[in-house]
């Protein structure tokens, strides 16, 4: 499938719910210089993917394509090394063109090759997210440009559903390019696409799980609150034990003075009597 302007708009959509980005994306052009996209692949693996210096390379093409390269390069890897894919299977991509030309095509395969870690990391259900929350348009266009690129780095024909990927989590549960394909229809440029897709696979799927989620969520505040109360009472006990453990420290300092104080009047009387006695045997 040609990229079309919809599926410019719904990457940049996608790019902009990233919150670390440098900057906001108004326009696929403004990708041109792989500074956004290094941001988005640092989000989605920051020990892989670490951030260049994202000084402003104005129109100069030659930074840009030594920034394209690099990161072009990195992503190969990581298909390679982490996603354990072909990385021979990627589509080939003109980095001159996007970096001379800001080529709106040639940006969106590369961005094609990003969202697809997005979906295919282990952290996939974030991003998975991330799609679910914009519009229906920019969603779909999302599904199909991925299930276009499924279908090249899994090395099968274009009218051929994709053999199961395996990538780590899936969308919603199903197999990482595997989506079910009961029914089929056609898109403008006669290209035939599985009716039921990822997309499809977590609306069916997500209101079980949001439901428990939300049980669980709500269990939680219910033994949060117990602990409160439970921490108020013994808090209030300890208060007590406090207060009565000064009372009693209070009434032993009294007793304390008392025994001293009668200790010396009892000196104070043999005293007394040892010279009465004394008295007495002088007279």
């Amino acid at each position: 499938m040609m990229p079309s302007k919809a599926d410019a708009e719904a990457y940049v959509d996608w790019i902009n719910s990233f919150e670390h980005i440098s900057h906001q994306c108004s326009q696929i052009t403004d990708l041109s210089d792989g500074i956004i996209l290094f941001e988005v692949l640092a989000d989605i693996d920051p020990k892989w993917f670490k951030l260049i210096r994202s000084a402003d390379v104005g129109d100069n093409w030659v930074l840009k394509i030594n920034n394209l390269k690099k990161l072009h390069k990195l992503v190969s890897r990581y298909y390679e090394e982490v996603l354990d894919r072909d990385s021979d299977n990627l589509p080939s991509i003109n980095l001159n063109a996007i970096a001379k030309d800001a080529d709106m095509k040639e940006t969106i395969k590369l961005c094609q090759l990003v969202i697809c870690i997005a979906v295919m990391c282990n952290k996939n259900q974030i991003y998975i997210a991330k799609i679910q929350h914009l519009s229906q348009t920019a969603q779909h266009a999302l599904m199909l440009s991925i299930e276009d690129v499924m279908k090249t780095i899994s090395g099968a024909n274009t009218d051929q559903d994709p053999s199961p990927m395996g990538a780590p989590g899936g969308f919603g549960g199903t197999p990482m390019g595997g989506a079910t394909t009961s029914a089929a229809t056609t898109t403008g440029g006669g290209r035939s696409r599985p009716t039921s897709s990822y997309g499809e696979d977590v609306m069916f799927r997500n209101p079980a799980e949001l439901t428990r989620i939300i049980e669980e969520k709500q269990d939680l505040e219910m033994q949060h609150k117990h602990l409160i109360e439970e921490h108020a009472q013994l808090r209030y006990r300890y208060d007590e034990l406090e207060s009565e453990k000064e009372d009693l420290q209070l009434r032993l300092r009294d007793m304390d003075k008392a025994v001293e104080q009668a200790n010396e009047t009892g000196r104070a009387d043999f005293v007394m009597r040892t010279e009465i006695e004394h008295l007495k045997q002088d007279l």
